[in-house]
């Protein structure tokens, strides 16, 4: 069909647009008019659209679309067409049921070919010059006057760090003694000059605390030069257990070698239990003051508007660009589920939104599990059948897009989301919504890349699924988080959830932890989730901080998932743990090479009312560690169901079930069925080629081979080579 395009411009109230034929889309698929709205860098939002005269912003696009179907409605699918180039987006643009297209009539906000719009929620500084010390100091008048502040800087693309204290980056936690997957990091301060002691919490009333930590000297000799409103401005950020807690110093005591912080609740229950006090125990650092900008790619930022670079080594200030966030939210989808009303048929393709602001509250920042209280830079609710394809969200502050309220039919597909200060994708909300109408369901994300998270919140994760159901989570990479790639659930026990029907299948997920935060996996679920499936997915490279690094984690309650066909290794405590839950299956997976223990399972079951999990037709394969982690009753066949299963320690080493014998554990009836202890025949295990040389031994089980090379991403060789440009396998 050749490509026919009426030259004729039709004028309808003031607004040009063109019809055209598109070959790609059939006639079976929408009207065979097509409409074409353009944009550009260097156009002007007084201008008709045209090609000729486009508009010039996203803002000026969306009312020409509104104006174009208030003259007479959609024909025909809506192209709002965008050439290259850096867009400003210094607030954000909202979509309502105004702006809906129909199945037949979408309305498509795309790149044009082979060009890429981005969207900046930024704005660039310059003007450095050198300074004392080996700094680069520039002017930022915005920031003098009170009308701007800052928490994040990008240096040629990439985020620098905020000067801080002791130098230890994230990324670099794992090289710490004893990580990764240890605890062993000096808790002394004659080893550790940061030693962190304790906290006391006083209740100030009104949702308030006060904590009051006991530091070392050395913390005290760098905080004690600084004026009252020098100090008001440094935080204080603590990683313990999994939660991060953000606080401004409120007061100093010299004296007594002391910090105090004000906020919400710090502490809850969970972080007195003896491994998870926000104590010696956890990780933390002092940030955003001048004497602590001693360290090539750190910045700090006055009240004066004199902000401070100190270069890497052959950078020139003068030559790289410096961009600083002003706006939080690019985009809100504004629908309202409770009364009807829906922003439906609307696609975003090819676009990129960059530079999401965040600024730490006057409380700061109290912890919440996941970072579930932390927002996105694109908001949805009310929300159906919305597209956003080959679409990307980078160095923002906060999650990459939320699907809240009553959102479904909503896809995300082949689409990057990188270096976040919170997490990628969150899918509805942590309690159950009483209206049935602001339920989220039937979201699906496919052949995504979602990488370098927690950057601000390191307990984010990569994929969030709340009280959410039938949602398709295939064939994403999820990699380089402190903390879980994927949670689902969000009901503590075997109350009411609508976790139920989520498919998890064919993703990788991989680096977390990185000895920053603990209780972590790449598969994390809550509560009862009937019908869930989590299949065909590769996990490796988990290491925790304190206690916790899982390939498969159960938590309370999580109850009637399969697990199946699952590659798992390079792990600090386990393939799978079951915290408690019911009628769970371990089926048809493989374990390998976790340091500690290779399954695990901790809170006792009360005794004899369930079954807590099967595990059958398993392959563990393990050099180093327990095979089964205590405390559990693993000889209680009223708990687990285990069968079919193989079991080896490479270089054929002895090993005990349960601190039994295999001939103790067998006549106790544990693993009687079909069970053996055999070296499965892995072609090259030791550098993670998982496949098999001969099938003579897992005929013996009936375990199914399964094709793991096929999880993660899919298309064309460069998307592919983007997702495997994360850390290599880490070697125990």
């Amino acid at each position: 069909m050749k490509h026919l395009v009426l030259t004729t411009l039709f004028l309808v109230t003031g607004v040009f647009f063109v019809y055209a034929q598109n070959p790609s889309v059939s006639a079976e698929d929408y009207s065979s008019e097509q409409i074409y709205l353009y944009v550009s860098t260097q156009g002007n939002d007084a201008w008709p659209g045209s090609q000729n005269q486009p508009k010039a912003t996203l803002k000026g696009a969306r009312d020409a679309v509104r104006q174009i179907k208030s003259s007479g409605g959609l024909t025909g699918p809506l192209h709002v067409k965008f050439a290259s180039g850096e867009y400003p987006l210094m607030e954000t643009v909202t979509f309502t049921p105004q702006d809906n297209g129909t199945e037949a009539t979408p309305v498509i906000y795309e790149a044009m070919e082979g060009a890429r719009p981005v969207f900046s929620g930024g704005r660039k500084i310059t003007g450095f010059r050198p300074g004392e010390n080996g700094l680069w100091v520039a002017d930022v008048p915005e920031v003098a006057s009170g009308q701007w502040y800052f928490e994040q800087l990008w240096v040629d693309g990439r985020r620098a760090q905020r000067a801080m204290a002791p130098n230890t980056k994230w990324e670099e936690i794992a090289k710490l003694p004893g990580n990764p997957g240890s605890r062993e990091r000096p808790r002394n301060p004659d080893i550790d000059p940061f030693f962190f002691e304790e906290v006391v919490e006083t209740d100030l009333g009104g949702g308030r605390f006060r904590q009051t930590s006991t530091v070392s000297q050395e913390v005290i000799d760098l905080l004690t030069p600084l004026s009252p409103a020098q100090l008001a401005d440094v935080q204080l950020s603590v990683s313990h257990s999994w939660n991060n807690t953000r606080r401004f110093i409120t007061a100093i005591d010299a004296g007594n070698r002391t910090i105090i912080t004000e906020g919400p609740r710090a502490l809850r229950p969970y972080s007195m239990w003896k491994d998870l006090a926000w104590n010696s125990r956890g990780y933390f650092h002092l940030e955003n003051f001048l004497p602590a900008l001693d360290e090539p790619g750190e910045w700090f930022l006055a009240r004066d508007g004199k902000l401070y670079y100190k270069p890497l080594p052959g950078e020139d200030p003068a030559s790289i660009e410096f961009v600083a966030p002003v706006n939080s939210q690019f985009l809100q989808i504004q629908g309202d589920p409770a009364g009807g009303l829906f922003v439906e048929h609307i696609q975003f393709k090819g676009l990129a939104f960059n530079h999401g602001q965040w600024l730490t509250p006057d409380g700061g920042y109290g912890p919440v599990q996941a970072a579930q209280s932390i927002e996105a830079v694109v908001m949805l609710d009310g929300a159906r059948n919305i597209i956003f394809q080959d679409f990307e969200i980078a160095h923002a502050g906060i999650y990459g897009l939320w699907f809240r309220k009553g959102c479904s039919q909503c896809r995300v597909e082949r689409s990057l989301f990188r270096d976040l200060g919170a997490g990628g994708i969150r899918i509805g909300e942590p309690r159950v919504p009483s209206n049935t109408a602001e339920h989220t369901h039937h979201i699906t994300l496919d052949n995504n890349i979602i990488q370098s998270g927690g950057r601000i919140f390191s307990d984010a994760v990569g994929v969030w699924i709340g009280q959410s159901y039938d949602n398709t989570l295939t064939h994403n990479d999820i990699g380089d988080f402190y903390y879980s790639a994927v949670s689902v659930g969000w009901t503590w026990g075997f109350g009411n959830s609508l976790a139920k029907r989520n498919t998890i299948s064919y993703n990788r997920l991989h680096h977390l932890g990185q000895g920053r935060m603990s209780d972590m996996a790449g598969v994390y679920s809550l509560g009862i989730s009937d019908g869930t499936v989590v299949s065909h997915n590769v996990i490796h490279d988990v290491y925790r901080w304190g206690y916790g690094g899982w390939g498969l984690y159960t938590d309370e309650g999580s109850s009637n998932i399969l697990f199946e066909n699952n590659l798992m290794y390079n792990l600090s405590d386990g393939g799978f743990k079951q915290h408690y839950g019911r009628y769970n299956i371990m089926r048809n997976n493989i374990l390998a090479f976790s340091q500690n223990q290779q399954v695990q399972g901790t809170n006792q079951e009360k005794a004899g009312d369930h079954l807590s999990f099967t595990f059958e037709r398993n392959i563990v394969y393990f050099d180093q560690g327990d095979l089964f982690g205590s405390p559990f009753q693993w000889a209680d066949d009223r708990i687990v169901d285990l069968k079919n299963n193989i079991y080896w320690h490479a270089g054929g080493q002895s090993f005990d079930f349960a601190e039994k014998s295999w001939f103790q554990w067998r006549a106790m009836g544990r693993d009687k069925e079909g069970s053996i202890i055999a070296d499965p025949m892995f072609v090259d295990a030791d550098n993670y080629d998982f496949r098999f040389a001969s099938d003579e031994v897992i005929r013996q089980t009936g375990f199914k081979p399964f094709d793991y090379s096929r999880a993660g991403v899919y298309g064309a060789p460069g998307w592919k080579a983007l997702a495997a440009t994360g850390a290599p396998p880490i070697r125990r």
